[in-house]
């Protein structure tokens, strides 16, 4: 017991505290997930940001990383963090390249953006800009409830408001 506690403290000692600093390039099929998400009957959350982006790095820390926000993710989604500026490659349809270029593939030029994607791998809702937490989950129920499929955002936003009041 003695020897393994210095061997447990040189591993934490060299070991990276930051998991979002492996620059390792991440590879991303949604073809395959598409796949699992059928499976899983759970929807895709694209989350598109940037290195350098204070608004990016305040919608991970107060928003995504909330208890709230957390329990429904893992709950009903595949949670995909897609930063735009490091290594690697995206296969969607019949697009293949990188991080930055899958950006561009679908007209994000703003970030954050969050994209949600359906089982048959369709684009069903998009947002463009931070959003607090109260705003996430707003459009995590509306994707999560199906509500794209009866109504666009604003109307179920209405909707949902003039139930609160």
């Amino acid at each position: 017991m003695k020897r393994i506690i210095p061997i447990l403290l040189l591993l934490l000692a060299f070991s990276p505290l930051n998991v979002s600093a492996d620059t390792s390039p991440q590879v991303i099929d949604l073809n395959h997930l598409s796949q699992t998400m059928k499976e899983q009957q759970k929807h895709l959350f694209l989350f598109f940001h940037k290195e350098g982006c204070s608004y990016c790095e305040d919608m991970i820390v107060k928003s995504i990383k909330t208890p709230q926000i957390q329990s429904k993710l893992k709950q009903h989604f595949i949670f995909i963090d897609i930063n735009i500026d490091m290594p690697g490659m995206v296969y969607y349809r019949q697009f293949k390249g990188s991080h930055h270029a899958f950006a561009k593939s679908l007209g994000i030029g703003l970030y954050p953006t969050a994209v949600f994607v359906d089982g048959n791998n369709e684009i069903i809702h998009g947002i463009v800009g931070y959003r607090n937490a109260r705003q996430l989950s707003l459009a995590i129920d509306y994707v999560q409830g199906e509500y794209y499929k009866k109504m666009d955002f604003e109307a179920y936003q209405n909707e949902v408001e003039f139930l609160e009041d």
